[in-house]
């Protein structure tokens, strides 16, 4: 045999071996290995930052029947990481996406499961992206609840505290923080600083001055260096402390703001702040400086001419003082008479204004338009309050307020008094019976002036000489703490309340429960709240009685009572139909919404869809029609009216987020109409 036709037979052996069929099992592992092979270039892509490759390997992996186990696992938990990548780079529609599938992926491999404490993480931090602060607070709660002896314990303490300062619950995230630097002291120096910082905020924010100011002093003592605290945090500080009038702590606030953030969104706001508080602080030299620089890189904005009007103040006050010309500004302080006389001319002048005022202010007077002459007497005060003039003009204002607040407090005119009260109780020094400042104390609260109303409560304690009077100022009190935020002082002096329930009063004993009832209903500890409306509303206390209705409904939802909440919902709407004359449209809205809600939980989507729809021709704000729209495309969709629903979310504009939710819905009809 030759040698090329052994050749020739060896080559055929090989060939039939290598042609042969592969048996199932062989089949099975190879697909296998392919899967793994394409799973690991998908980590590999992921670790390189190419997202969007790595989505389109997860897609075929997923759609493997072969995958299971550890490998299905890992991608699916990729994929959501993936999307979080995604939406980082893109924007909020791929962090909703992130959030389904952290979702998904805790459905599929349920709690408790390791690695689940790094999946509640990111979804937490996936909703803090899209600003769902509450969500992303519940996400938080829910891993430190399952997972307490978890790594990401500290950080959910500090993150879910600042997201509870966002959102204005200040002793909840006063207890977060402190909870973090008590528990917590050898986390990283950098988030104890801001845990430290943010917590002081917190304290002043609440009201609680003092202790802000200790708390705040500690940490800069600790930490001189500010480096490092959050961009909003540090404009905070600086306004809280300017607020406090505390203007060399704010100068070192808003001169690291605006050196750090000179594209910061609120770095136009920083940047005149900080100059007013050199004014305030007496450094003049700093001040005209930077007033000059907000000139110089804001000449158009309305707030050039109050920084014109310093400058010159400064320049007569410190005409020694030498600045470069050529500095925006500077010739109103080298010549601040012209500014006053150009200005005058723009607003109008007189050698004998203050006189002219005076006369004004009692023909105002004997025509009975008493409010337009306490504002001419005011001006006389103003314009020149050590004259011949003053002390007569301030008893005749005196004695007319006086007079005008009664008038105000009898027609029930509350923002009126309420107005009046805020002008001039720095002036004059009028006293108030106990029923007059009781009824003043009702207007600053419906008026939502707390603050004024917190002094006005401390000013009505020494008066309140019974305990009817003692039990109703204590309520009200109660009532401004709690629309403050301050929701454990409230708390305490309601449970003092109760104790004496015996010794109140019925339309007192019926406005307690009520307002036990909203400050529960606030703090979503919904049983109590359910507790306390039920009572109120046995009462049959009318006042607020609808927006009562309205919550307790909420209350039901919240417990998965929804047939009953559809039931108080459907007869507050049979009342509100019947007594329309006597209730605003807002709650006629809330009504709706609430209803619509409702119905979406049962997945009666006609009835809830209905519900919004009578909703929308009452809504004023752009924003809430989008929203609604969008729940009514939401219910569309579920009942497969996708025309109809794609005409909804086209309806949707107005809002950061809502458009680009009904664009992604609208994209999800769209892929689905096709297949």
């Amino acid at each position: 045999m030759t040698a090329t036709r052994q050749l020739f037979i060896i080559f055929f052996i090989f060939m039939q071996i290598f042609a042969a069929p592969l048996s199932g099992s062989e089949v099975v592992q190879r697909n296998y290995e392919d899967l793994n092979l394409s799973f690991e270039r998908a980590k590999e892509a992921y670790a390189s930052g190419r997202p969007e490759e790595t989505l389109e390997y997860l897609k075929n992996i997923l759609a493997a029947p072969e995958v299971t186990g550890e490998m299905k696992k890992g991608a699916l938990r990729l994929l959501a990481d993936c999307y979080l990548a995604l939406g980082l780079k893109k924007g909020g529609p791929y962090i909703l996406s992130a959030v389904e599938k952290y979702k998904d992926y805790l459905k599929a491999y349920p709690d408790p499961e390791r690695g689940n404490d790094e999946v509640y993480r990111l979804l937490a931090f996936s909703y803090e992206q899209l600003k769902f602060y509450y969500e992303g607070i519940s996400a938080w709660e829910q891993m430190g609840r399952l997972y307490p002896q978890s790594p990401y314990v500290p950080l959910s303490l500090i993150t879910s505290g600042m997201m509870l300062y966002k959102v204005g619950r200040y002793e909840q995230a006063i207890r977060k923080f402190t909870s973090y630097l008590q528990g917590y002291p050898k986390e990283k120096e950098m988030d104890r600083k801001k845990a430290s910082f943010a917590l002081g905020l917190c304290y002043f924010r609440s009201g609680r001055t003092g202790e802000a100011l200790r708390l705040l002093e500690t940490a800069r003592k600790k930490w001189s260096i500010l480096a490092g605290v959050p961009e909003d945090l540090l404009y905070d500080l600086g306004v809280s402390y300017f607020r406090a009038k505390r203007y060399e702590e704010a100068l070192d606030y808003f001169s690291l703001y605006v050196n750090l953030y000179p594209r910061g969104e609120k770095y136009k706001d920083a940047l005149l702040k900080f100059a007013q508080s050199a004014k305030a602080a007496g450094k003049s030299a700093l001040a005209v400086k930077i007033f000059s620089r907000f000139i110089e890189k804001n000449p158009q904005e309305k707030e050039v001419e109050e920084c014109l009007l310093s400058i010159a103040d400064m320049g007569v006050e410190f005409p020694q003082r030498r600045f470069p010309r050529q500095f925006a500004g500077m010739e109103a302080y080298y010549n601040p008479l012209a500014l006053y006389d150009s200005l005058l001319k723009k607003y109008g002048e007189d050698n004998t204004v203050s006189e002219l005022f005076l006369r004004k202010g009692r023909a105002l007077e004997a025509k009975g338009e008493i409010t337009a002459a306490i504002e001419a007497y005011q001006e006389v005060l103003r314009r020149n309050p050590k004259g011949e003039r003053a002390l007569v003009v301030a008893e005749r204002l005196n004695d007319i307020v006086r007079k005008l607040l009664e008038s105000f407090l009898e027609k029930g005119d509350y923002l009126a008094a309420a107005d009046l009260y805020l002008r001039t109780e720095k002036s004059l020094n009028y006293t108030l019976t106990w029923e007059k400042g009781f009824s003043l104390l009702q207007c600053l609260k419906k008026a939502m002036l707390y603050g004024e109303a917190k002094k006005l409560c401390r000013l009505l304690a020494n008066k309140a000489a019974d305990e009817g009077k003692s039990a109703a100022l204590t309520l009200t009190c109660a009532q401004v703490d709690f629309a403050t935020g301050e929701a454990e002082e409230a708390m305490m002096k309601l449970e003092g309340l109760l104790a004496k329930r015996k010794a109140l009063t019925p339309r007192i004993e019926s406005e307690l429960k009520k307002t036990l009832g909203d400050l529960y209903f606030h703090l979503k500890r919904w049983e109590e709240a359910q507790k306390y409306y039920e009572d109120y509303l046995l009462s049959h206390a009318s006042e607020g009685r609808l927006q009562v209705i309205i919550n307790y409904g909420v209350v039901l939802l919240a417990r998965g009572e929804t047939k009953s909440a559809i039931s108080v919902y459907l007869r507050a709407l049979k009342d509100f139909k019947l007594n329309r004359d006597a209730y605003d449209d807002s709650l006629l809205v809330s009504l709706y919404m609430g209803l619509g809600e409702a119905y979406f939980k049962e997945k009666n989507y006609r009835e809830g869809i209905l519900a919004f729809k009578q909703a929308l021709p009452h809504l004023t704000s752009e924003e809430d029609k989008s929203w609604v729209s969008l729940r009514i495309g939401r219910g569309l969709m579920a009942l497969g009216s996708h025309e109809e629903a794609k005409k909804f979310l086209s309806e949707v504009k107005a809002g950061d987020l809502w458009p680009k939710i009904a664009s992604f819905l609208g994209e999800t009809i769209d892929k689905e109409t096709r297949k």
